[in-house]
């Protein structure tokens, strides 16, 4: 019998059986390579809260959820409906499927859990050798840093151990500008599996210090 895993969503932790594994949030914190210590607590929740919120917004819409006439009624979340028309116009543009949303897992081979955005295929691209092959894609509604090529590395890591005969040709990050505007990035360095790999295996040696 296959170990179980879970996860806590008060205390945002992952488990496998009864070992609490990092998360690749957790992974690149402990590292040092995400670091809000200069950012004031009030301004680093209300962006925490921004981006939970857009996110959660994409989500129901993506799964058809979305009731539009009471999520924005009387002006409520006004700043959002510019981001979700940016979503909605890369969608549109480069003829977005959606293979999944908000995928939730562990790695059993590597004792790490993770929540990806979305996995997608493209089928309007501008770059056409991407039509038709999947990518791996994170949602960012702040500065799409450095950092995010291991974060995305990790989610493809994950994902193909869980769907073998679904593998990702690719890793791109998206930010909503306005409605008319976003940032698409893809990562391509062939060492970020590896450099993520180790980044967690120092994450493992400390926790078993």
């Amino acid at each position: 019998m296959g170990k179980m895993w879970s996860y806590n969503d008060e205390l945002h932790e992952y488990r496998i059986d009864e070992l609490v594994v990092p998360s690749v949030t957790q992974v690149l914190a402990d590292n040092r390579l995400t670091n809000f210590s200069t950012v004031s607590g009030q301004i680093l929740e209300r962006s925490m809260n921004f981006g939970t919120a857009f996110h959660k917004l994409t989500e129901l819409d993506d799964c058809e959820k979305l009731n539009e006439e009471v999520y924005f009624a009387n002006g409520a979340n006004a700043s959002l409906r510019p981001l979700l028309e940016s979503w909605r116009k890369f969608k549109r543009d480069y003829e977005v499927e959606i293979i999944t949303v908000e995928y939730r897992n562990v790695s059993h081979k590597f004792r790490f859990g993770f929540t990806l955005d979305r996995v997608i295929v493209m089928n309007n691209a501008p770059n056409k050798a991407w039509n038709g092959k999947r990518f791996v894609l994170d949602i960012k509604t702040g500065v799409i840093s450095p950092p995010a090529k291991y974060q995305l590395a990790a989610y493809q890591l994950g994902w193909e151990e869980h769907n073998p005969n679904l593998r990702i040709s690719g890793r791109l990050a998206f930010k909503p500008k306005d409605s008319e505007a976003y940032v698409l990035k893809e990562f391509k360095d062939s060492f970020d599996w590896t450099d993520f790999l180790h980044l967690l295996s120092s994450t493992h040696i400390r926790r078993r210090m």
